[in-house]
C-alpha cells in the first residue's frame, strides 16, 4: 500500500512552501497596526512630538514610548499567532545582523553615557523586531503594497505641511526647502529618496501595480527636488544604478542573459578598487571641478576632529549613539555648526553637532574597530544571501536587497544612516535581509521535498 507524503506545519500557518500568511487572511486591524508602524518608522508626523523638531532619532521620550509600545505589540502578535517551522533556520542564517544589533546593545556596558546607549539600542532592537514581524506575517509582495501606500501618505502629508507653511524651512541658506512634518529637510529628503528607490524597483519587478508605482515614484521625485537635499537626491538614483550593477555582477538574470558570477565579481571589485583609488588620490581636484567645497562644507574637518576625540576608545568606541551627547561635543559648536541665517550668522542654540555627517565615522566613534568588524561581517553575509537568492531563482528579493544595500552604503558617505534606531532605512535593510533569507530557506526546503516526492515515486 502506498503511503501519503505530507508536510507538517504549525496550526494557523500555511505550508512551508507558501512562506507567510496571505494579506487577505491578515485581519484588517493588524494591517492597520502595521501601517501605523510604518508611519512611525518613516517619521511622518514626528514634529508633533515634543523635541522632535531637532532630530527624531534623538531619543525623545514621548516618541520612544509610542513607537516602543507598538513594536512590542507586533512582537506579541507574532508569538500569539504561532511561529512557523521555518523560523529557526532563518534565525540561524541571520546571526550576523542579529549580532550587529546585539553588539550595539552590549555597548551599554562600556558606554560613556550608559542610559543613552541602552535606551537607543533598545529602540534599535525593537524596530528590528518590527522588521522581523512583517517578514513573519506578510508575503514580500503584500508588504511592498502596504509600504507603497505608506510612502504615498508620507508624500501627501509633506504636501499638506508645505501648503500650511509648517513643512517649509524658514530662513537660512535653505529657506523654502520642504521638510514635511519630520522637522528636518534632510530627514524628509532621505525618506522620500528611499521611497523613490524602493517603489521604482518594486514597480519594475512587478511587485506592485505599475500605475501605482509610477504615481508614487513621481510624487517622491517632485518632493525630493523641493526638499533640496542633495545627498538624498544623488543616493536615490545611485542606489538603483549601483544596485542593478551589483545584481548583474552577482549573477542576476536580465532577460535570458546571466553574467558568470566569477567574471562579474572580478569586474565589480576591480572597478570599485580603481574608482576608490582615483577618488582617494584626486578627491580635492574632483570636488573643485564640480564647484564643491573640498571640505564638504566642513565635514572632513569634523571627521578628523571626531576620530581624534575618540583616542583611547579605538576598539570599542564611546557606545552606541553616545558619542554625540552635549557633554562630549557641545563646546565645539563654533567650529562645527551649520545652523546659520541668510546673513551667515550662527544660531543661538549653541548645541554641538549631533552626528558626523558620515555613517562610517559614526560607526567607528560609537562602536570602534570591533563594531566595524561585526558590520563588515554583516555586509558580507548580506552579499552571500543576495548571491544565493539569485542562484535559487529568487531574483526579485535579490534585486531589492541589492538596491537597499547600495542605498545604505551610498548615503552613509556624507550622512548618518548605519544602525539608526526607529528609522525607515535600517528597518528596510533588516526586512529585505530577512526576506531574502526566508525565501532562500523555503526554496531549499521545497527542493528537498520535491526530491523526496520523486524518490518516493509520487511525481512532482
Amino acid at each position: 500500500m502506498a503511503t501519503t507524503y505530507t508536510v507538517a506545519a504549525p496550526a494557523g500557518w500555511p505550508s512551508a512552501a507558501a512562506g507567510s500568511v496571505p494579506i487577505h487572511s491578515v485581519p484588517l486591524w493588524e494591517r492597520l497596526l502595521t501601517f501605523i508602524g510604518l508611519m512611525i518608522i518613516m517619521g511622518t508626523v514626528a514634529s508633533v512630538f515634543p523635541g522632535q523638531q531637532v532630530d527624531r532619532s534623538a531619543g525623545d521620550f514621548a516618541y520612544q514610548v509610542v513607537s516602543g509600545m507598538l513594536f512590542l505589540c507586533t512582537a506579541g502578535i507574532a508569538v500569539w499567532r504561532g511561529l512557523p517551522d521555518w523560523l529557526w533556520p532563518v534565525v540561524r542564517r541571520s546571526l550576523p545582523i542579529i549580532a550587529l544589533t546585539g553588539f550595539a546593545l552590549a555597548s551599554t556596558l562600556w558606554s560613556i553615557a550608559p542610559e543613552v546607549t541602552f535606551r537607543r539600542a533598545a529602540s534599535l532592537a525593537l524596530s528590528s523586531c518590527f522588521a522581523a514581524y512583517v517578514v513573519l506575517r506578510y508575503d514580500l509582495k503584500d508588504f511592498l503594497y502596504i509600504l507603497a501606500i505608506g510612502f504615498a501618505v508620507f508624500v501627501a502629508v509633506g504636501v499638506y505641511a508645505a501648503l500650511t507653511g509648517e513643512g517649509v524651512t524658514g530662513g537660512g541658506a535653505y529657506h523654502g526647502a520642504w521638510r514635511g512634518l519630520t522637522g528636518n529637510k534632510n530627514e524628509f529628503g532621505r525618506t522620500i529618496a528611499l521611497g523613490f528607490a524602493v517603489v521604482t524597483a518594486s514597480g519594475i519587478l512587478g511587485l506592485i501595480p505599475k500605475r501605482m508605482a509610477m504615481a508614487v515614484a513621481a510624487g517622491c521625485l517632485v518632493s525630493l527636488l523641493l526638499s533640496r537635499s542633495a545627498t538624498s537626491f544623488v543616493t536615490a538614483f545611485a542606489s538603483l544604478g549601483v544596485g542593478a550593477s551589483l545584481y548583474v555582477a552577482l549573477g542576476g538574470r536580465v532577460g535570458d542573459v546571466r553574467l558568470n558570477p566569477i567574471i562579474g565579481i572580478t569586474v565589480l571589485f576591480g572597478g570599485s578598487a580603481l574608482a576608490g583609488f582615483i577618488l582617494a588620490t584626486n578627491w580635492v581636484e574632483i570636488l573643485t571641478a564640480l564647484g564643491r567645497d573640498p571640505t564638504l562644507t566642513g565635514r572632513t574637518d569634523l571627521w578628523v576632529w571626531a576620530i581624534g576625540l575618540n583616542e583611547g576608545r579605538e576598539w570599542l568606541g564611546a557606545g552606541f549613539r553616545s558619542f554625540w551627547i552635549d557633554s562630549n561635543t557641545r563646546y565645539f559648536f563654533l567650529s562645527f555648526a551649520w545652523n546659520k541665517d541668510a546673513e551667515g550668522n550662527l544660531s543661538d542654540t549653541f548645541s554641538g553637532p549631533s552626528h558626523s555627517h558620515s555613517g562610517y565615522v559614526d560607526l567607528y566613534v560609537e562602536l570602534g574597530i570591533l563594531g566595524i568588524v561585526v558590520a563588515v561581517v554583516t555586509l558580507v553575509s548580506a552579499l552571500v544571501h543576495l548571491r544565493k537568492s539569485l542562484f535559487l531563482g529568487n531574483t526579485r528579493i535579490g534585486f531589492l536587497l541589492a538596491v537597499i544595500l547600495s542605498f545604505l552604503l551610498t548615503y552613509a558617505i556624507t550622512a548618518k544612516s548605519i544602525l539608526q534606531q526607529s528609522e525607515d532605512l535600517w528597518f528596510l535593510v533588516v526586512a529585505f535581509y530577512l526576506f531574502a533569507v526566508k525565501q532562500n530557506v523555503l526554496s531549499q526546503r521545497e527542493a528537498r521535498q520535491t526530491k523526496q516526492r520523486r524518490e518516493a515515486g509520487y511525481g512532482v
